[in-house]
């Protein structure tokens, strides 16, 4: 797990989870010619009044349409059209004039929503997925061939990427997801309704990280700096990130802008496989105040998960932090 971002509000590992998930099903069936609809909600929390467009599997066939209601809720006709489908959102959330772009795929006809939990699966499967080349869900989108877009979004790829991206909210602190009663992909919601899923939007909405530089250092020694803006959502969080090759970061710092500072190297690491087996790399963490004075020591070992190291800084009061560091063991 990435030990260079500290959330002020929510610490560590939420804001670092919000930051892999851009880096990280829908439908059921295989690929084939089908007969029937893919409806669904796109929402973010608020519903997006807006335009769903569908693309199906055959780059010669014509995109279709369909306008949002005022919750969210759409349907495309896909008779005739080859499965699986790129689904894309474009529109504001009601009652705002926040804008949106954000994708979904359905592997057959049938219930898909588009949000950003469903933009995260594509753009984990766009840009993890071997012999792919997209660098995101937008990227995948206007270039399916980029992603091998018919063999990567197999129903068993939709359900480990939705797996992990799963876990990863949990893991944020995002309260009423369980695998036993929400499908990211599938589960009926109504956008607007702050119910069921749409609550779990509307936490994910709220989230922010403090404002700062993140500098990210990677293995051949380059570096790369990516601006927070103060409050930024995950949604923009993610956009800040989207395209950076995190298997190959080795450490960091962020600054933030009211001087917060915090620093770490070597050993952000991401195997394969469930977000549940990563890792942050053992150390310890160590956090003080404007005079120098240690606030609190969080130690990082080797079985030490998300969720635990989410725990250990979820009791450390951020007012007095004015500063950080961590060594590697």
């Amino acid at each position: 797990m990435n030990q260079i971002f500290l959330n002020k509000s929510r610490s560590l590992i939420v804001a670092a989870t919000l930051l892999l998930l851009q880096a990280c099903g829908g439908g059921g069936g295989g690929a084939g010619t089908v007969s029937s609809t893919v409806s669904g909600t796109a929402a973010v929390g608020a519903a997006i009044i807006g335009t769903v467009t569908l693309r199906d599997s055959n780059a010669t066939t014509a995109d279709r349409t369909a306008l949002t209601s005022a919750t969210g809720a759409y349907s495309i006709d896909v008779s005739g059209l080859t499965a699986p489908f790129m689904l894309r959102v474009t529109g504001m959330a009601a009652g705002t004039a926040t804008s949106y772009t954000l994708h979904s795929v359905a592997s057959a006809a049938g219930i898909t929503n588009i949000t950003p939990f469903t933009d995260a699966i594509v753009a984990r499967l766009a840009s993890a997925m071997p012999g792919t080349a997209a660098a995101d869900a937008a990227a995948c989108f206007a270039d399916p061939a980029t992603c091998n877009f018919a063999t990567t979004f197999t129903q068993a790829n939709l359900n480990m990427a939705e797996a992990d991206v799963q876990a990863m909210l949990v893991a944020a602190g995002i309260t009423g997801m369980s695998a036993a009663n929400i499908d990211l992909m599938s589960t009926s919601f109504t956008g607007g309704s702050h119910a069921g899923m749409d609550a779990m939007l509307d936490q994910f909405a709220t989230m922010t990280m403090p404002a700062g530089d993140v500098i990210l250092t990677f293995a051949d020694g380059s570096t790369t700096t990516v601006t927070i803006a103060a409050n930024s959502t995950p949604q923009q969080i993610m956009d800040a990130f989207a395209g950076i090759d995190f298997s190959t970061v080795t450490g960091g710092t962020f600054t933030g802008a009211s001087g917060i500072a915090f620093t770490g190297t070597g050993g952000f690491t991401m195997p394969t496989g469930q977000f549940g087996t990563m890792t942050m790399t053992p150390g310890t963490v160590t956090l003080t105040d404007a005079n120098g004075a240690t606030v609190a020591t969080v130690v990082i070992t080797a079985d030490s998960t998300p969720e635990t190291i989410r725990a250990d800084f979820a009791v450390i009061d951020f007012t007095t932090v004015t500063g950080g560091s961590f060594i590697p063991a």
